[in-house]
């Protein structure tokens, strides 16, 4: 095969895939995926459902549908528990933990056989903060803490910042699960 009749095969091949998708009924046909899978995506549930076919459902906490596959497979296999209250799993603004599967490392999660889909809170461990006693400045009984003084006119305080928590950075995605084949 020459590169022209090479280059001319890709071109039809791509021509043709462009024609099955020009109709948005089209990619409605489109099933990806299998029940109890999970995809992050940038697409909002019109436009996901367009692309991934009928299924999925946003992983927010809702109620499982009892006439859903995944449910059905769920109980059908004795792992209910799984979904609590026949609840699906709320990913909404939470961190994704995989499931500490080998308990003879130091690895992963410290609550050891924790079942999946179970919500965990937030949590600052034990830790120090090194403070030459020279760098110690006044103390704010109202804030209950002290102010780190680095010179004359800067300060750095060790006080809650304003916000509500500790986080990494991040990027916020919608979070669905195949519930239906």
């Amino acid at each position: 095969m020459t590169y022209r009749d090479t280059r001319q095969y890709i071109l039809t091949f791509f021509l043709l895939l462009l024609g099955l998708f020009a109709n948005a009924q089209e990619f409605e046909k489109i099933n990806t995926g299998v029940v109890g899978d999970i995809k992050y995506s940038i697409l909002n549930p019109e436009q996901f459902a367009m692309v991934n076919g009928k299924g999925w459902v946003l992983l927010d906490g809702k109620k499982l549908d009892a006439q859903s596959d995944l449910y059905k497979l769920l109980h059908e296999t004795g792992y209910s528990n799984v979904i609590p209250d026949n609840k699906l799993p709320n990913g909404d603004g939470v961190f994704i933990r995989g499931v500490d599967t080998n308990d003879e490392d130091n690895y992963g999660d410290t609550e050891k056989n924790r079942v999946v889909g179970n919500y965990q809170e937030d949590l600052v461990g034990p830790h120090n903060h090194n403070i030459g006693r020279s760098k110690l400045g006044d103390y704010e009984p109202p804030n209950d803490v002290y102010i780190l003084q680095q010179n004359s006119t800067d300060y750095q305080s060790t006080a809650k910042m304003n916000t509500s928590e500790t986080r990494p950075r991040n990027v916020c995605l919608y979070i669905y699960i195949k519930i239906n084949q």
